[in-house]
């Protein structure tokens, strides 16, 4: 059974602090997450479980973090674009620039 939606009646601006401050509270949960569950399951695995030796064991466990910190960073240039895109509209909507905003992201 779906729940009933009430639409929002915030302004653009009070949809940004939101936004942002929602952003915030997942960076922090991101951070605890890492720091205190995934490291330290990752320091946790053992030799015998990535093929015996001590070399093996190092390649798994970095290869393990840098996948989680590039998945972190996928994340955070997503939400990076969606602000830069409020921004934008924003501008236009004050006139602040012209009709077009050039957003485009090097990444």
């Amino acid at each position: 059974m779906a729940f009933p939606v009430t639409p929002a009646t915030l302004s653009d601006f009070q949809s940004i602090d939101a936004l942002t401050e929602a952003e915030a509270g997942i960076i922090q949960c991101m951070a605890t997450l890492f720091c205190n569950t995934l490291l330290t399951n990752i320091q946790a695995i053992s030799n015998t479980t990535t093929g015996g030796t001590l070399e093996n064991n190092i390649e798994v466990r970095a290869e393990l973090v840098k996948d989680i910190l590039c998945t972190y960073a996928c994340k955070e240039i997503s939400i990076a674009d969606l602000i830069n895109s409020i921004a934008c509209k924003l501008a236009v909507d004050k006139g602040l620039i012209k009709s077009e905003c050039d957003c485009g992201c090097d990444f």
